[in-house]
C-alpha cells in the first residue's frame, strides 16, 4: 500500500468515526431533571402519605422522592416555551407540564434529532 492509499484510508477511517460518535451521541438516554414527582404514564397523578406516592389512576405506588431528587426517567420530550426556553423532560413529566404551559411548543425528541 502506498503512503497515498494509506492518507486516503484513514481519512475514511477518522470520518466513519467521527460519524459514529455523531450517531451514538443521538442514541445517548438523557436523564430527566425535573424535581417533581409524576407517574411515569399518567403524569400529576400522584397522592403522597407516609413516604409513599401512588397514582390516583393505576394505582401504582413508590417512595416519594426526596425533594429537589431529580426523576432520572429517560427524556423523550423537548419543550419551547413562548420566551424560547428548551427545557427537556420525560414522559411522565409532559404531561403535566402540557397542561399548564400555555403557548409551549412539545416536539418528541427523536423528531427535534432529524
Amino acid at each position: 500500500m502506498g503512503a497515498r492509499q494509506a492518507a486516503d484510508w484513514l481519512t475514511r477511517a477518522g470520518d466513519d468515526l467521527r460519524q459514529a460518535a455523531t450517531d451514538l451521541a443521538r442514541t445517548q438516554v438523557e436523564p430527566c431533571a425535573m424535581t417533581w414527582a409524576v407517574c411515569p404514564d399518567h403524569g400529576n397523578t400522584l397522592t403522597s402519605m407516609a413516604g409513599v406516592s401512588t397514582c390516583r389512576v393505576c394505582g401504582r405506588s413508590r417512595p416519594t422522592p426526596r425533594p429537589g431528587e431529580p426523576c432520572g426517567a429517560p427524556v423523550t420530550w423537548k419543550v419551547i416555551d413562548p420566551a424560547g426556553t428548551e427545557t427537556r423532560m420525560c414522559a411522565g413529566h409532559i404531561l403535566g407540564a402540557r397542561a399548564v404551559s400555555h403557548g409551549a411548543t412539545f416536539i418528541p425528541l427523536d423528531q427535534a434529532l432529524t
